[in-house]
Order: structure tokens, then sequence, then C-alpha cells
């Protein structure tokens, strides 16, 4: 029997409330603020400006990513931070972590991406748990 599909809505909930049990306390006290905007689901944490963590099911393709949204120099200086630990975060979550340029805005980006799959319970327990992954081991170096 297959699984029913959720919508962006019930998907993002969900998730947000499974990352009080995976989200170590250290980033929970960073008090985490989502905004869910249709597709994506971003996450501000306190504290730290310039950069989100994000969610986003595109049409080609599903991302989690850490973005860095301030001016084009100090968004490429944060995403030459993690340069040098890209191999062992791809290592750490079993998926290929990329840095670069995200869309035309002068921001950059570290993110996986993911092939488009229906969204299932299954896929939202396998993000949720990818995602939070993403952020505890790429928070060390926002920090």
């Amino acid at each position: 029997m297959g699984q029913s599909i959720l919508d962006y809505e019930t998907f993002y909930t969900e998730m947000r409330a499974r990352f009080r049990f995976l989200l170590p306390a250290k980033i929970l006290a960073y008090k985490p603020e989502y905004k869910v905007r249709s597709n994506r689901m971003q996450v501000y944490l306190d504290q730290i400006t310039g950069s989100h963590y994000e969610i986003c099911l595109r049409q080609n393709y599903h991302e989690i990513a850490l973005h860095f949204e301030s001016t084009p120099g100090p968004s490429l200086a944060r995403r030459q931070a993690f340069d040098p630990i890209l191999n062992d975060l791809s290592e750490a979550l079993g998926k290929n972590v990329k840095a670069g340029k995200h869309e035309n805005r002068g921001w950059m980006r570290v993110w996986i991406e993911n092939p488009v799959t229906p969204l299932t319970e299954r896929l939202l327990a396998e993000y949720t748990e990818l995602f939070a992954h993403f952020i505890e081991a790429t928070f060390p170096t926002l920090e």
C-alpha cells in the first residue's frame, strides 16, 4: 500500500516539531525562527546574522542549504570558510555537499541536492534527519 502525499504546510509543520528532539541544545539555545514560504522553510538562528538555513522543494531538485545573504564580499568570505571541510561534511552526511553561488543575488551557499521525490512520511523522516544533521555539522563553522 502506497504512502499518502503530504502538502507543503503539513511537511514543514511536522519537520519543525521534530527539530525540537533532533537539534542539539546548543543550537536550540539560538532560538530557531522558522519562516515557511510555499515550497521552502527557512531557519533563522538568533544572533547569527546574514545567514539562514533552508530546505527548498524546487521543481528540478530538493535543496538543503545554508545561505549567506549579505553583500557579495562577506557572503563569499563566509562560504569560503567551508571550502576546507566540504569533503568531511560530505562524508559525515553521506551526501555530496557543494559550495558556490546562490542564484543571481550575489549570495553564496553551502548545499545538498536531492532528486525530486513525492512528499511522503518516509521522505519527511529522511529529510528531517538529514536537515538536522546538516545544521549540526555546519553550525560550528558558521558560529
